[in-house]
């Protein structure tokens, strides 16, 4: 019958647009779903970008205190160097002012021993002088 048929069609439509209805709504969730994956992908990346550049930041750190370590233990052995250098100068420094005084104080001794030596022998001149003089006088007498 006609009237069957015509309420199947209605039906029929009805459900389709039911069904038209719900595509529309599934296909705005996809496209929802679709941008909130696509929003939290770029967050990922740039995360994932950051962690990337935080790893070559701490490479180029471990590299950095590496030369900075190696610049370090090369300087102290440089200043260890010096140090004894300095040492080695100061005692040789040191040797030379004692040979020095050394020097000088014996030169002092061997100039007062001789003033001490022309002095006993003016005085032993002068007194073996005296001496002639006073035996010339008993002999004259």
């Amino acid at each position: 019958s006609h009237s069957e048929l015509q309420a199947r069609v209605l039906s029929l439509t009805s459900d389709n647009e039911n069904l038209r209805t719900k595509l529309g709504d599934s296909q705005r969730q996809v496209m929802e779903i679709s941008g909130i994956a696509s929003t939290k992908q770029n967050s990922l990346d740039k995360k994932d970008a950051a962690l990337a550049e935080a790893k070559l930041e701490i490479v180029g750190c471990g590299h950095e205190k590496s030369v900075l370590q190696t610049s370090f233990d090369a300087l102290i052995v440089k200043t260890e160097s010096e140090i004894d250098s300095l040492d080695k100068k100061h005692t040789l420094r040191m040797q030379e002012v004692i040979q020095h005084e050394k020097d000088r104080s014996k030169a002092e001794l061997d100039e007062m021993n001789d003033r001490q030596r022309r002095c006993a022998l003016e005085l032993g001149t002068k007194h073996a002088a005296e001496i002639k003089g006073t035996q010339a006088k008993h002999v004259a007498l």
